[in-house]
């Protein structure tokens, strides 16, 4: 008896040992470029010139099988864009800058061993808008998605990333013009596996 329950306690620590992680929880930070764009009919003559943005956030990972899994955590947004419109025979530079808190829900799938892509949407909510703000008012459902390189070491893992990020392709707002932020760059992050 005491034989079989050394055997089934070192069989339990031998497959704790060997086991993937189910959960991962990482900080992330990301830095690119953001531009207002039009996904719909434009509303305006003013060209817009893409400008520095990042993105802070913590992300939770379930991982539902081998090879995917569940992401979802909450980003904060920092993003400058410019308008040049064409008025009193010269040009007119206007500058904003959007701050929005967003939260993902996104699917990854992790392939090869090192490499994985993930896409989904999100659901941001703009903080900074007011009534003299350049672009409409960003709060709505987007999009964003990424497909790089990760590696475990350990407990820790480590991830970089090209992404793209759009806050509002469906504002809450339903006055808002069609202007959207995206936000696109590099994507790094580290991670904790438990």
């Amino acid at each position: 008896m005491r034989l079989q329950f050394t055997i089934l306690t070192l069989g339990l620590f031998i497959t704790q040992a060997y086991s993937q992680a189910k959960n991962t929880l990482s900080a992330t930070y990301a830095a690119g470029a953001s531009n207002l764009t039009f996904f719909g009919r434009r509303q305006s003559d003013a060209s817009y010139e893409s400008q520095s943005g990042n993105i802070f956030g913590i992300t939770y990972a379930q991982k539902l099988n081998r090879s995917f899994s569940f992401e979802t955590g909450i980003n904060f947004t920092n993003s400058n864009v410019k308008e040049s419109s064409f008025g009193l025979g010269h040009t007119v530079n206007s500058y904003d800058n959007i701050k929005a808190v967003s939260i993902p829900a996104l699917l990854k799938l992790s392939f090869l061993k090192y490499l994985y892509a993930d896409f989904g949407f999100n659901i941001s909510i703009q903080t900074n808008h007011t009534n003299y703000s350049l672009a409409s008012n960003q709060s709505g459902i987007g999009c964003e998605g990424s497909a790089g390189a990760q590696y475990d070491l350990g407990k820790i893992k480590l991830f970089v990333a090209p992404y793209f990020q759009i806050l509002s392709v469906g504002k809450f707002d339903r006055k808002a013009s069609d202007e959207d932020l995206l936000n696109s760059g590099v994507k790094f992050g580290i991670g904790y596996n438990f």
